[in-house]
């Protein structure tokens, strides 16, 4: 069979549906998900068939250890304790943040990347940049994250100096986090990544790097890794990116984009910060930014 067996036993019949109606809708992950109402049934199972991962209700906390590689606590107390046979998860909780969880444990083993249905040819890395400023550039990197989705797995990355945080997120994790794995060496980071990203509508991203001096402390480099980990270990057929002026390397990620869309108007100091940018890019040998450019008007973003 394909992917990693996924178990869960519970005895109330509707939390186990929803559940697993979840994790099945989840198409990036290769699990198959068996359920279970009835104990006695899953250690049958357990006796004739390879389950990796199972989520057991916490009623069965003192049943004897199984021979499951991990198995996760379903617990209806946020301070239940970890133990030696299990980790605990609560329960009453999003699907999202179950299986948040259950990845970032699977992601200390090795070979868990194949979780993850990935299936690909060469991801597209598209720009979004202007050197004209409080135009809807971000407004317009969003929707056209949203239209990349509705072709295939698109993620967006928000690459400015305030990217303006969503109410409710965390100051923490999101890019700060996955960059962190990165320069730790971290093999899994395709599973990394799906711990981290949060989906808004259609489009999927990570939370910004909340301090300026964390944003200009990234190098070029290290953007350049981060983007070839995603290409090659996540499901992300298109990443987009909303770039600004304070990252560093700003022309050599632009370098790496196979498409760039400039947002313009029609107004003369923008049309001279304009030229200015074009002229810089000729100047550093960089006429293939110009070449692959898309200057779209802001009348036809708003």
């Amino acid at each position: 069979m394909k992917g990693k067996i996924l178990a869960i036993c519970t005895q109330e019949p509707e939390y186990a549906r929803g559940l697993s109606e979840y994790i099945l809708g989840r198409r990036e992950l290769l699990f198959q998900v068996m359920v279970f109402l009835d104990l006695e049934k899953l250690r049958q199972f357990i006796n004739e068939h390879r389950v990796d991962l199972l989520l057991l209700d916490d009623i069965y906390a003192e049943t004897e250890t199984m021979d499951v590689k991990q198995v996760f606590m379903l617990c209806d107390d946020r301070n239940y304790k970890e133990t030696d046979c299990y980790h605990p998860i609560y329960k009453y909780q999003s699907g999202e943040k179950i299986i948040a969880e259950i990845l970032s444990c699977c992601a200390e083993e090795e070979g868990s990347e194949t979780i993850l249905r990935i299936q690909k040819a060469d991801v597209e890395v598209i720009g979004v940049y202007s050197p004209i400023h409080r135009i809807g550039k971000t407004q317009y990197a969003l929707q056209l994250a949203k239209e990349f989705a509705k072709k295939g797995n698109t993620l967006y990355l928000n690459l400015e100096a305030y990217a303006g945080r969503q109410e409710g997120e965390e100051e923490t994790g999101g890019l700060t986090e996955i960059l962190y794995y990165l320069r730790q060496g971290c093999k899994n980071m395709g599973i990394r990544l799906e711990t981290l990203v949060k989906h808004e509508e259609a489009v999927d991203y990570l939370v910004p790097i909340e301090m300026y001096q964390d944003l200009k402390s990234v190098t070029e480099e290290e953007w350049k890794q981060l983007l070839t980990e995603i290409a090659e270990k996540s499901i992300y057929e298109t990443v987009v990116l909303d770039i600004g002026d304070a990252i560093r390397g700003t022309y050599g990620i632009l370098e790496l984009c196979s498409c760039i869309y400039t947002p313009v108007v029609q107004e003369e100091t923008a049309q001279r910060k304009l030229e200015q940018y074009r002229h810089n890019l000729t100047a550093m040998g960089l006429d293939c930014v110009l070449e692959r450019t898309i200057f779209v008007e802001v009348r036809e973003l708003l």
